[in-house]
């Protein structure tokens, strides 16, 4: 069961949104109540101003890391040392933006090292 909180917003802010639910832009993107219009809003303001990746262990044969753009409450990744390349089983790739990540991390970019791992071209 969801539950629900009251937000208070400036009264101009409210007509504005008001206006915008009359549109047919409106229409056409499927908002049809002010609650809608703001959960959808409050969602994409979130995901666009909170942390993307959270890197969750460290072992000596793979890396998790927490991608909050995955699904609706974010996914853990896994990459794999393989050879001499981390690989991501998500992106299924070596070269993709959650490795690149990775490197970046120096706890685990130290761990890579150790394995002479490198990222790929």
């Amino acid at each position: 069961m969801v539950q629900w909180d009251t937000l208070r917003i400036p009264h101009e802010l409210m007509e504005e949104l008001e206006k915008f639910l009359e549109s047919a832009v409106a229409k056409k993107t499927g908002f049809t109540s002010e609650t809608q219009a703001t959960t959808a809003a409050m969602r994409e303001f979130i995901q666009k101003y909170s942390k993307r990746f959270e890197h969750v262990n460290t072992y000596e044969d793979k890396v998790r890391i927490l991608d909050n753009n995955i699904g609706k409450r974010g996914d853990i990744v896994t990459f794999q040392f393989k050879g001499k390349v981390a690989f991501c089983d998500y992106c299924e790739s070596n070269n993709r933006i959650h490795v690149k990540y990775c490197w970046e991390i120096p706890q685990v970019a130290e761990v890579l090292k150790k394995h002479d791992l490198r990222l790929s071209d």
